[in-house]
């Protein structure tokens, strides 16, 4: 994601972001939360 210029962006439009995707139910926020927000444990103990 990082190579992607669209996602690179200060914290304050992160937070703008964020807070459009809960705001909003359009089907393309739902799926971006739904990607980013993934809080599984991938290593070691959870």
């Amino acid at each position: 994601m990082a190579s992607n210029p669209d996602w690179r962006m200060t914290v304050a439009q992160w937070r703008q972001v964020f807070s459009n995707w809960g705001t909003r139910a359009a089907p393309c926020a739902l799926k971006n939360a739904s990607i980013l927000f993934v809080f599984r444990c991938v290593y070691g103990d959870d």
